[in-house]
């Protein structure tokens, strides 16, 4: 291929890759990484301010703790909303809604003690337990309730 068609392949390239950011970003809509195993996906679409229900992976901007600043993109699973009953107890079992979801480790990757996220109740309007069922997910066991106004979207992982 000649010098010249190069360039009109690497042009059109960029306008098409402009394009799509400009309507990406018109629609409220990014790309996330996860970098961990927290989720089986690596990739992400962020659907900023769509609507979102129970069983959706949601991203959400972190509280902050030892473990992750304030800020960090987190993504998880939508397990339990407003008016939901949440049980994490003393025995470190998590049930909603009356049936058993799972425990809470005692320790966590590097040996040193977790405390749980005791609740006991319905959990109250604009907030939500977000859950991933992968044995080191740090997720709502751990840190308690994610306010709605920390959810930055909804999530379609691509691979």
């Amino acid at each position: 291929m000649g010098e010249r068609k190069w360039r009109y392949l690497a042009l059109g390239t960029a306008l098409v890759l402009a394009s799509l950011f400009f309507v990406m970003l018109l629609y409220g809509v990014s790309v996330g990484v996860n970098l961990t195993r927290s989720q089986p996906y690596r990739l992400f679409l962020i659907l900023g301010d769509r609507p979102f229900g129970r069983g959706d992976l949601v991203a959400f901007c972190f509280p902050g703790s030892r473990y992750y600043e304030e800020g960090t993109l987190f993504v998880k699973e939508v397990r339990g909303g407003p008016g939901d009953r949440l049980e994490i107890g003393e025995d470190r079992t998590v049930w909603l809604n009356g049936a058993f979801l799972d425990t809470v480790r005692a320790t966590d990757s590097k040996g040193r003690p977790v405390e749980p996220f005791y609740f006991r109740g319905a959990i109250p309007e604009g907030f939500y337990f977000l859950y991933a069922g992968v044995p080191n997910s740090y997720d709502s066991r751990y840190y308690g309730l994610a306010e709605r106004e920390r959810i930055v979207g909804k999530v379609i992982p691509l691979f």
